[in-house]
């Protein structure tokens, strides 16, 4: 498994290893950002990074009842 806060490689895996890793408790978060101008103060990326912290850390919160992790980022 990934270390907290790092997304997993699972466009790199078999479908039978995904099977395998995966339970009816498993949750993937796949975080979606736009990449867009915020200005001349901040990246084009803010939207995504947004969207990572807040997959990590829902990921966290629900860590009790749920394998949650997070797969990748779409932007």
């Amino acid at each position: 498994m990934a270390a907290e806060g790092q997304e997993r490689p699972y466009g790199r895996l078999t479908a039978p290893r995904i099977t395998a890793e995966l339970s009816e408790r498993s949750i993937l978060c796949l975080p979606v950002g736009s990449v867009e101008q915020h200005g001349p103060h901040l990246p084009l990326n803010t939207d995504m990074v947004i969207a990572e912290r807040s997959t990590t850390h829902l990921a966290a919160e629900v860590a009790d009842r749920h394998k949650a992790e997070r797969i990748g980022t779409l932007g």
